[in-house]
């Protein structure tokens, strides 16, 4: 053989160079590819898995939104809602009723103011926050009469602080005179007029 021409170890080396070289190319360049199509396949499974969560909490929010409708339908509810009205006019003929109920308690109504009414799951709640004066029989028989009131009104807020001694009670002993403030609540259905 002479210098020029190859021997078969030359081209055996040629050709495992080159098979080395195309195996290289192949794994830098095919092995993002993969790992990229690998994250992609897992991303979409995940995307997948929060389609039907979503779709699983729309099932339920359109099944709870077909009960609450459904519930409004009860008397029992109808009859602890506040009339259908107006946020604002029901607000005024809820302090109308706690007024009466505070002069029937025998307590003396210092302010009331009307709250912000903002909608949830489908009811309006009308909520006062009232300040007055009165001995603990006095709040005692206010709590009971919105315990006992239809429609049906929620005390969410109760502050009592005692103030000074007071007058001769029911029973012939001294009471306490109280600032009693508290947050009262009533409820509307959403689609009043």
């Amino acid at each position: 053989m002479n210098a020029t021409t190859p021997g078969w170890r030359d081209r055996l080396m040629a050709l495992t160079l080159l098979a080395a070289c195309l195996v290289a190319l192949w794994w830098l360049m095919a092995m993002p590819y993969l790992a990229q199509r690998e994250a992609s396949s897992q991303r979409l499974l995940g995307l997948q898995t929060q389609l039907v969560q979503f779709e699983q909490l729309r099932q339920e929010s359109r099944l709870r939104a077909e009960q609450r409708e459904s519930a409004f339908d009860d008397p029992a509810l109808a009859a602890q809602l506040l009339p259908p009205q107006r946020p604002p006019v029901a607000a005024a003929s809820l302090q109308q009723a706690l007024r009466e109920r505070v002069n029937a308690a025998g307590a003396q109504l210092v302010s009331i103011q009307s709250l912000a009414a903002q909608s949830d799951e489908g009811l309006v709640p009308i909520r006062l926050r009232v300040t007055l004066r009165g001995d603990s029989p006095a709040l005692r028989d206010l709590l009971h009469g919105l315990e006992a009131a239809t429609p049906l009104l929620i005390v969410e807020e109760l502050l009592v602080r005692r103030l000074a001694p007071g007058r001769v009670g029911r029973v012939g002993q001294a009471t306490e005179q109280l600032d009693i403030r508290l947050q009262v609540a009533g409820f509307l259905r959403e689609d009043t007029p």
